[in-house]
């Protein structure tokens, strides 16, 4: 693959919070084969191993789901060693990966706001329940009151910008890319409140898209 990458963006740490998610593709003029590639190296641009290996591993199973030989670069790979065209290369070589996945953070936007500490007021209305049996004007003049605190809180909204870009191995082209807007705000669901969890989402839409646009088998 002569095609350079660039290792200058790191892959995203997508904070604790829920993601809406949007996508657009396209084919380089002329680039689509005429059979979907079957045998693919997945790699995600990071610093930071573990996040590369989850991210990865995220894809390549739901490609491997759907009938695609997908393999994650980490796989292969020891945590010290450099990501670059001289160490893709030879993978590719020696395992006959058609294509090659990459996946990249392009940009991030953070903006946090404290939404300020405030009292609750809820009034309860007795009901019919009364020791006397009409509750009528109990009920019109009467209410119970209770007071609770809200805490303030940082309200996180993230935006940031994926791409992930197949190259063809013959001649190392980019021949296709998947550009993901993805857009973060503060939670109360913790099972959707981890990067991990994002992630996951971000990599199930990407498989999804490759194959509904017969970039992968």
């Amino acid at each position: 693959m002569t095609t350079r990458i660039v290792l200058t963006a790191c892959f995203a740490l997508l904070m604790a919070c829920t993601p809406s998610l949007t996508m657009e593709s396209g084919w380089q003029k002329g680039a689509k084969p005429v059979t979907p590639y079957s045998k693919v190296l997945v790699v995600a641009i990071s610093e930071d191993f573990d996040r590369r290996r989850i991210f990865e591993n995220a894809l390549a199973d739901e490609l491997i789901a759907r009938g695609t030989s997908a393999t994650p670069s980490t796989r292969t790979m020891l945590t010290t060693d450099a990501l670059s065209k001289d160490t893709i290369a030879p993978m590719v070589r020696a395992n006959g990966y058609d294509a090659v996945l990459v996946t990249r953070l392009v940009n991030q936007d953070v903006d946090v706001k404290q939404k300020r500490g405030r009292e609750v007021l809820k009034a309860t209305d007795p009901g019919t329940d009364l020791w006397y049996g009409d509750s009528y004007y109990y009920n019109v003049y009467t209410y119970d009151f209770s007071v609770t605190w809200e805490p303030s809180t940082l309200v996180v909204n993230r935006s940031a910008k994926v791409t992930t870009d197949l190259f063809e191995t013959k001649e190392g082209k980019l021949i296709y890319r998947i550009v993901s807007d993805v857009k973060i705000s503060n939670s109360e669901s913790f099972d959707q409140n981890t990067d991990v969890a994002v992630m996951d989402d971000v990599a199930t839409a990407t498989a999804r898209r490759l194959r509904s646009d017969g970039a992968v088998r």
